[in-house]
């Protein structure tokens, strides 16, 4: 189940850039990065529950959390940045969308 969130959620975002060509599918973008990045917390978080909680270790929780966690990092970052109006943030959200 982790992978699989892990997997929609760079779907997402791909999706979301090669259908966004057109200036006016920017929107688009914006919406796919955003819904990607709200998939890959509940899935870091889950792939933390199950490594430390359940002590499962295999090869699919661990791409799993690298997936998450290399999506949910620029994710909240530059969700925050927006958020109390850096300017870097701005800059790169206004680049990445």
């Amino acid at each position: 189940m982790a992978l699989s969130l892990a997997t929609l959620c760079w779907v997402l975002l791909f999706t979301g850039w090669v259908w966004s060509y057109d200036p006016a599918w920017r929107p688009v973008r914006a919406i796919a990065f955003a819904l990607g990045g709200m998939a890959s917390l509940p899935t870091v978080v889950l792939c933390i529950y199950y490594l430390r909680l359940r002590r499962l270790r295999s090869v699919g929780i661990s791409v799993a959390t690298f997936l998450s966690v290399t999506y949910a990092l620029p994710f909240l970052l530059i969700a925050a940045g927006t958020i109390t109006h850096q300017p870097l943030a701005a800059r790169l959200a206004a680049y990445a969308f």
